[in-house]
């Protein structure tokens, strides 16, 4: 039997201790470090976090509108001048110039309505042959006691391309290039159709200026509303 003396007891005891408290230790530093060791992926905080630019809201183009007591504004397209639209009813006429002085209202010789614009310009609208309760041609023509001015065109209703009286018939031709002749004895007069309607250029002068525009399925301008 092997007896363990007093001094060897006690450096066995002293090397427990320290090897405990260096386990000890050591479990210490793991712990902490498992503990702080940084994100790969770190949580971005409020003031860091970029805000995404704002997509600025489109402005709308403003659509242009017909004001019925102005005529620069009216548009002349296959269906009509301004307000004055074929294949309404003849009787909405009045209603629709009702910011102008009327020179004529349909009577048992002419179906017929004829308004005064304003300086220079007149509008007439006649009815549809066999109907007369239907509107058929409108027409915008010049009144002046000379051919209308470049200035003039301003003031009146125009194409989607510009065209009104006062245009030149070189203004007119560049905008149209299919345009036709449609009458060539007496006034001169050109159009161009969609396959079924025509819209009607007179030059009255023969001095190369418009000074009549004519929507409706007639080929001619007449010299006289009737």
């Amino acid at each position: 039997m092997v007896v363990v003396g007093a001094r060897a007891r006690g450096i066995a005891l002293v090397f427990a201790v320290v090897l405990t408290v260096t386990m000890a230790g050591c479990t210490g530093v793991d712990a902490e470090a498992e503990t702080s060791s940084a994100s790969p992926f770190p949580t971005p905080s409020a003031a860091t976090t970029a805000t995404p630019p704002s997509t600025p809201t489109p402005t709308p183009t403003p659509t242009p509108s017909t004001d019925p007591a102005d005529p620069a504004t009216w548009v002349i397209s296959f269906d009509a001048i301004g307000p004055l639209v074929s294949g309404a009813p003849l009787a909405d006429v009045p209603g629709e110039l009702a910011a102008f002085r009327q020179l004529r209202a349909p009577d048992t010789q002419c179906s017929a309505y004829v308004y005064v614009l304003t300086d220079g310009f007149n509008a007439s609208v006649r009815a549809e042959r066999g109907d007369p309760s239907r509107a058929a041609e409108s027409t915008v023509f010049w009144k002046g006691t000379a051919a209308p001015a470049a200035a003039d065109v301003e003031r009146s209703p125009r194409t989607a391309s510009g065209i009104g009286i006062g245009s030149s018939l070189d203004q007119l031709k560049a905008a149209y290039p299919e345009l036709r002749v449609t009458q060539e004895s007496g006034v001169p007069t050109y159009g161009i159709t969609d396959g079924s309607r025509w819209i009607l250029f007179r030059d009255l002068y023969a001095g190369g200026t418009v000074t009549a525009v004519q929507v409706g399925t007639n080929t001619m301008i007449a010299n006289e509303v009737c």
